[in-house]
């Protein structure tokens, strides 16, 4: 149950990152992994990687913010 939302919550993280931080080309590629990772989810598979992809995003965020 917590990893589903967490799933949920890191795809709607990831097209907020994606279309405030990043440009188009870039901004696409995260929307596109945001809408597997919900197709992943509702396949059951996205339980794994929905934790992943938000430590790699807040990673990316800082590394973004600090240079």
């Amino acid at each position: 149950m917590l990893r589903n939302i967490l799933a949920i919550l890191g795809a709607i993280f990831l097209i907020i990152l994606a279309f405030r931080f990043f440009p188009g080309i870039v901004a696409f590629l995260f929307t596109a992994g945001a809408i597997i990772l919900l197709i992943l989810l509702f396949l059951g598979i996205a339980v794994v990687f929905a934790p992943i992809l938000i430590w790699i995003m807040l990673i990316i965020l800082l590394l973004r913010l600090i240079f």
